[in-house]
């Protein structure tokens, strides 16, 4: 029964791991999405867009690099959005990326 347990709150724990990444690589894609139609990019920039800026994933400090990404590429095209405001589009995207994956479990259920 014991063995059971921890194998059941195992496998549990690895479930919630992969949502939790799920929702985070979702994010930073709807996040990338945002910013590229910002950028006003053509659609093979877009997509270049896209995976470079989902490539920071596998950093440390994974959000802020993507957030200062962004914030720099704006600057660069003199778009004036600080980093306060992608941030709070960030936790906006969070909400939402949850929400997706929430529905996604729940339709496998």
């Amino acid at each position: 029964m014991f063995k059971e347990n921890i194998l059941e709150y195992r496998k549990k724990k690895t479930i919630e791991k992969k949502h939790r990444f799920e929702a985070v690589y979702l994010k930073n894609k709807f996040l990338a999405e945002w910013a590229s139609n910002i950028l006003e990019l053509n659609h093979n920039n877009k997509v270049q867009y896209l995976n470079k800026t989902l490539s920071l994933l596998n950093e440390k400090d994974k959000n802020n690099l993507i957030i200062k990404k962004i914030e720099k590429d704006f600057s660069n095209n003199n778009i004036k959005i600080s980093f306060d405001e992608i941030e709070l589009k960030s936790k906006d995207f969070q909400i939402k990326a949850h929400i997706v994956v929430q529905n996604r479990v729940k339709q496998n259920i």
